[in-house]
């Protein structure tokens, strides 16, 4: 939602920054998937934020190129 409004509100280079900074963060934080898996995020590549790698059930999965969102935080 932020990257959405922020292209039109924010500077687009700022909104870039902290999302990228950000997402550092989010590395080994616990997720739910639409498909009722839970995992943890282990990866975040930096030319696509929005699409990080979540570890479930032994299985590495790509959210937004697996047809999988994260729905909840845990």
């Amino acid at each position: 939602m932020f990257l959405k409004e922020g292209r039109s509100d924010f500077d687009t280079f700022v909104v870039n920054e902290f999302v990228n900074r950000m997402s550092l963060y989010l590395i080994g934080s616990k997720v739910k998937l639409s498909n009722g898996a839970k995992g943890e995020i282990v990866y975040i590549p930096p030319q696509d934020v929005l699409s990080p790698v979540v570890l479930s059930n032994g299985n590495f999965l790509s959210i937004g190129k697996d047809g999988l969102t994260i729905i909840e935080m845990l």
